[in-house]
């Protein structure tokens, strides 16, 4: 009895700093995990703000260019001695731009003309605010007119540059009269990103660009965000973490100087602080649960480890007593059993290696890295596709199979992140299965482990590109690459062949099999229907 309760006391203490080892390693893992997708995020957070800032500036540019393009055409054909029309068509060419309007100076008397791409009317807006008074004094006093009039509870930016006849040495201004109501619908149907929006404000605060078109015109800034604008003139990473009253949620605001014919505007976009989350909470919901998982098997193991020596104790107590002969049988039977479960257990460990590789975890991480900065859309979409890769490896299948359309699904996935790696030299995916299949069932990572052994025994360049298909033939998959081999062979040992060989002798179905003909290697896996599967 002493004996039994100094083993119990042997064991407990090793379990014990087992479980503590392993809560601290999960703990920082966790730990270490947070702090990448932080650092994820507010990488996408960047790249998005970024997107947003350069494709409205290029959008203003492009309008101010088209009026230098259309003054341009008209001092030449006032120079040619034509009345300018050309600018018309340039100013219409651009799909914002909806209304414009001339004032040409004459004798004793300016004529002013507007016109409309819908009726060809005069624009009211301009009468009603005497702007042609104030477009008149312009010419006199500088060659660039920018001003913003109140219109009805809209905004309109009316914006115009001076022409000269090098004829008559007289002035002609030309330019467009722009709806912000009408930007701001052109800009949400030409740029419908959903992570961030953008708007812009005059030096008060007052919006001239909003995403909720009531407030174009009213003040969107409070004065403790003015004063933090103001504190820095320049704007150079100027970011602030406030809540947004259009979302209702907290935002990242970056802002930045956005003058416009020497209007000093005021450009703000809007990143929600939930940019990822989602997804971080998926992967550490995953990982918690393999945690999880993984303690649960170690504190059987333990428990079972320890009953198993408890009883062989016992055994070998109770044996002393009987012929030394049984005793050393005992314990040969013994060392056989141990041999076998450690066999086994290394046959696990393979199996568990080649579900969770770290070579391309590390690999995909990398090329997660490459694109971050360069593409950051298409990181955006390898990152959701690496999670889904990862999610569906630690799904548990207790029967070591899953449906067909599965199996393509996930590979799909898998062949996606390939090809980022490789580009070109891997070519796409293709898939041929019959309807009838899909609802069958193959070995678990079946067709992700023939694409996996094609990519790592064959050359894969852009001078010998890899090609992969999938195809029904009869009552089975093929899975088909060409077969260039390396000059230096890869070992992989066989483990997953060798793997789903076993799933099939396991359940008796007959087929499976792998070879080369010619210049193609082909991998066949029977398509397993539930009438099929037998049991011993």
């Amino acid at each position: 009895m002493k004996n039994e309760v100094k083993g119990r006391r042997y064991l407990l203490l090793p379990a014990v700093i087992v479980v503590i080892s392993f809560l601290a390693v999960a703990l920082f893992i966790n730990w270490r995990l947070g702090k990448t997708a932080e650092t994820i995020g507010g990488t996408l957070t960047a790249g998005v703000q970024r997107h947003k800032q350069f494709f409205f500036r290029s959008r203003f540019n492009e309008l101010l260019a088209k009026v230098e393009l259309a003054r341009q055409t008209a001092e030449q054909e006032l120079k040619n001695g034509k009345q300018p029309e050309l600018f018309k068509t340039i100013l219409f060419s651009d799909p914002i731009i909806n209304h414009i309007w001339c004032v040409s100076e004459g004798k004793g008397k300016n004529q002013f003309a507007s016109r409309s791409r819908q009726s060809l009317s005069d624009i009211n807006t301009i009468n009603n605010n005497n702007i042609k008074e104030r477009i008149t004094k312009a010419l006199t006093t500088s060659d660039i007119y920018s001003d913003l009039v109140n219109d009805n509870g809209s905004v309109r930016w009316v914006y115009g540059v001076k022409a000269v006849n090098p004829r008559t040495e007289t002035s002609f201004f030309l330019g467009f009269n722009l709806d912000m109501r009408e930007l701001q619908k052109y800009m949400e149907e030409a740029d419908p990103e959903g992570h961030a929006y953008a708007f812009i404000t005059d030096e008060d605060g007052v919006s001239i660009f909003y995403p909720d078109q009531k407030l174009i015109g009213k003040k969107v800034l409070t004065p403790k965000e003015l004063v933090f604008v103001k504190s820095d003139p320049e704007r150079r990473d100027l970011m602030d973490t406030v809540k947004s009253d259009f979302l209702g949620v907290r935002v990242v605001r970056k802002y930045y100087s956005f003058a416009v014919a020497g209007k000093p505007w005021l450009f703000v976009v809007d990143t929600p602080t939930l940019l990822v989350d989602d997804e971080i909470n998926s992967i550490s919901k995953y990982s918690a649960l393999l945690g999880l998982f993984s303690l649960v098997v170690i504190l059987g193991t333990g428990a079972y480890s320890q009953r198993k020596w408890l009883k062989e104790l016992a055994l070998r107590q109770s044996a002393e007593d009987e012929q030394q002969s049984l005793i050393l049988e005992k314990q040969k039977l013994l060392l056989t059993a141990e041999k076998q479960e450690k066999e086994n257990a290394l046959l696990q460990l393979d199996k568990l290696k080649q579900k969770i590789n770290p070579h391309f975890l590390f690999n995909s991480l990398g090329s997660l890295s490459a694109l971050i900065g360069r593409e950051p859309e298409t990181a955006k979409t390898f990152v959701m596709k690496l999670s889904k890769v990862y999610r569906y490896v630690l799904n548990e299948f207790p029967d070591s199979l899953s449906s067909v359309q599965s199996e393509i699904d996930f590979a799909e996935q898998y062949t996606y992140l390939l090809r980022v790696r490789f580009g070109d030299a891997l070519k796409i995916l293709h898939t041929d299965i019959d309807i009838f299949h899909l609802q069958g069932k193959l070995p678990f990572m079946a067709i992700q482990t023939a694409v996996e052994n094609a990519v790592k025994h064959n050359v894969v360049s852009k001078e010998q590109p890899l090609t992969i298909s999938v195809r029904s033939d009869g009552d089975k998959i093929l899975v088909e690459s060409d077969f260039q081999p390396r000059s230096t062979p890869v070992d992989s040992g066989g483990y997953g062949l060798n793997y789903i060989r076993s799933i099939y002798d396991h359940y008796k179905i007959a087929g499976f099999s792998y070879k080369q003909e010619g210049n193609v290697f082909i991998c066949s896996f029977p398509v397993i229907q539930q009438s099929n599967i037998q049991i011993d």
